[in-house]
């Protein structure tokens, strides 16, 4: 399970600087132990800090041994570390010889913990059961295969889960987030983000502050009776206990005509809104956009 590290933005598909260490031929090396190396090619202008353990070398060149961790300076600044690593220095020549996407395919093919700066990056999880972290930045996310836990971070981002039943979340910023081919468990955050279940049965979560102007999602194609909407009910404290939403809570139409009703759903718009006391004197706050037209029903809403 490799970590992968971000300072500077970055995308882990395109890793380039690593090509570099197919070969120790042409590099400057300082800090040899038994646990640690420094290469550094003055012409790329690229210094690799790495450590491990077993190191033996042959003059100054390592050819025994285990780099664990890699981090990579670029003129003066660390742009990323990768840790968690178990590469044979007698097979560094081979390993990093791959073409790029293959190589980086190669690096994050388990089930690995992606973190991305605080600028925008693209980050890219391959096979694998994943954590990734978009950190700042308008950042551009997918899961790839595997049951993936993705955040986007602070910034409007983008984020696919791909294969698996994969658990996205958006957080702050507009983010567009689509579910790919498993039951994914998918939560826009606080934003008017776009979300897209796709396939399988999935699950759309509700448990930031209502905000009609800054934070009302958009779900593509809620599909009733097989995806679902859960509520919290620390945000949606007017319904009445946890666990699929009571029939008399829930109503079709434009407002609230009863005491009772919390939910409504606006068949014509699509807009979906929260009423805290019903047809009470508070007014009610839209909260999602879903298609127009849906047999919708209280067991499409579950609060938690």
């Amino acid at each position: 399970m490799v970590k992968f590290n971000a300072d500077v933005a970055v995308n882990n598909q395109k890793l380039s600087e690593l090509s570099l260490l197919s070969s120790f031929t042409d590099m400057k090396l300082i800090n040899r132990t038994h646990k640690t190396v420094t290469a550094i090619d003055q012409d790329a202008g690229v210094t690799f800090r790495m450590e491990g353990s077993g190191l033996v070398y042959k003059g100054s060149i390592p050819k025994v041994g285990i780099i664990k961790s890699i981090e990579v300076v670029v003129d003066g600044d660390v742009h990323y570390e990768l840790t968690n690593l178990l590469i044979s220095v007698s097979n560094m020549d081979h390993y990093f010889s791959k073409s790029f996407p293959a190589l980086s395919k190669q690096i994050f093919s388990g089930n690995d913990t992606i973190k991305g700066s605080e600028e925008g990056d693209v980050l890219y999880g391959y096979k694998g059961q994943d954590k990734i972290n978009g950190n700042d930045g308008d950042d551009g996310i997918n899961g790839g295969k595997g049951a993936d836990t993705v955040k986007g971070g602070v910034g409007n981002d983008s984020i696919l889960g791909a294969g698996g039943s994969d658990n996205l979340k958006g957080n702050n910023g507009d983010d567009t987030i689509g579910g790919g081919g498993g039951s994914d468990t998918i939560n826009g955050g606080v934003g008017n983000d776009i979300l897209t279940g796709n396939k399988g049965f999935n699950t759309f979560v509700f448990n930031s502050a209502l905000d009609e102007a800054t934070n009302v999602d958009t779900i593509t194609d809620f599909k009733s009776g097989g995806d679902a909407i859960d509520l919290a009910l620390k945000i949606f404290s007017g319904l009445s206990r946890k666990g699929v939403l009571k029939a008399k809570e829930f109503a079709i139409g434009t407002h609230a005509t009863d005491a009772d009703q919390r939910i409504i759903y606006d068949d014509t718009t699509g807009a979906t809104y929260y009423d805290a006391d019903g047809n009470g004197g508070g007014a009610q706050v839209q909260f999602a956009t879903l298609s127009t037209h849906l047999a919708m029903s209280n067991t499409d809403f579950f609060v938690i």
